[in-house]
């Protein structure tokens, strides 16, 4: 039972933390700290991905692209952030 509240802690924080980066990228447009957020994402989805891959395999690597694309995704808002940091 222990597994399972951790698992579902783990699957609630990261989807906050993907609402949240939403929010802090196009709604208040602040966007070093919306890199900074989606390392933490990301994280997240690795976290979730290691706590499933003893007990829920596919569930694990059924996450991987998603994982790919929030790599993706925080190399995106980097090089944006980075793009327009003198501006």
């Amino acid at each position: 039972m222990t597994h399972l509240k951790t698992v579902i802690g783990l699957y609630v924080a990261n989807a906050v933390l993907n609402i949240l980066w939403s929010y802090i990228f196009f709604d208040r447009r602040k966007l070093g700290w919306a890199v900074v957020e989606a390392v933490v994402l990301a994280a997240s989805v690795v976290a979730l991905i290691v706590v499933l891959w003893s007990t829920m395999r596919f569930a694990a690597i059924v996450l991987l692209p998603y994982l790919v694309w929030v790599v993706f995704a925080t190399y995106l808002a980097y090089n944006i952030w980075a793009s327009n940091r003198g501006r």
